[in-house]
């Protein structure tokens, strides 16, 4: 008999630590560093121009305090910080999320050596704490980062209006999963087809003549003129990788234009 309650209670005991590990969200700290390549060299890789737009809709922007808007669609700010500091920040979104303090950054060397490095240009270091879900209740978290684009450029209504714009998601299955989308644009300069490169005819009458009386025949000489015609267009290139991860671990995003380094923590302090 007092086996079998001794049973019976071992069993209740496990099924409760199982509900609250079930109701209990795992809490995770995510640090993320974005950085785009100054001469990046050709690929040789052809960039469909139809292929290179975002199929996401982020409806939760980690940098909205700082922006201070609705839907982050008009801002004055001419460029994103790099640095992000969520000191005294709100907490956002249908699920806890909390963008964290700079003091909390892991990832410092690396983006030290990224400052210093010419080949470089680091857009974007935050780090924020969420609830880390499953797939299925998973979103894209909206990231925005470096200038803003011109607006003479943007041709149609869902345009980029900044350099690197998209969007994240963590999610559990089974393992921890890094779901990344972002459009890198660029404005691009291009020589008028229709305006080919001019040529001027150079006057060699008022060289010096020669010492003798002979009559010289002026030649036009065509030389290049220094006045050319460009026009400027946006140019992007999308970022689209997923990826199973451990917590701890750094890992290293690569594309020919940007680059992405993250790293998921497991929270070690609740937030305050």
């Amino acid at each position: 008999m007092l086996k079998k309650l001794t049973l019976f209670f071992l069993s209740i005991g496990l099924i409760t630590l199982a509900i609250q590990a079930t109701a209990a969200p795992r809490q995770f700290d995510i640090e993320l560093i974005l950085f785009k390549r100054n001469n990046p060299k050709p690929t040789g890789e052809y960039w469909n121009p139809d292929q290179q737009k975002l199929s996401i809709s982020p409806k939760q922007w980690l940098l909205k305090p700082l922006l201070n808007c609705s839907n982050c669609d008009t801002t004055p700010l001419a460029q994103i910080p790099t640095v992000i500091n969520g000191q005294g920040w709100p907490k956002s979104g249908p699920t806890p999320l909390q963008v964290l303090p700079a003091s909390q950054f892991g990832l410092n060397t690396q983006w030290q050596t990224l400052l210093n490095h010419a080949a470089f240009t680091p857009l974007l270091h935050i780090v924020w704490r969420e609830s880390v879900p499953s797939r299925r209740k998973s979103t894209y978290l909206g990231i925005m980062a470096g200038k803003r684009l011109p607006e003479d450029l943007r041709n149609t209504s869902n345009a980029p209006k900044w350099e690197v714009e998209g969007g994240i998601r963590i999610y559990l299955q089974h393992y921890l999963y890094i779901d990344t989308q972002l459009l890198y644009t660029e404005v691009k300069k291009e020589l008028r087809p229709e305006t080919p490169y001019p040529l001027v005819a150079k006057d060699t009458t008022s060289e010096q003549q020669p010492e003798n009386d002979d009559v010289i025949v002026s030649t036009p000489e065509p030389v290049k003129s220094a006045t050319q015609t460009f026009d400027e267009q946006l140019v992007s290139y999308k970022l689209d990788q997923k990826r199973r991860v451990r917590s701890g671990e750094i890992h290293y995003f690569d594309h020919p234009k940007i680059g992405i380094l993250i790293q998921i923590r497991k929270a070690k302090t609740p937030e305050s």
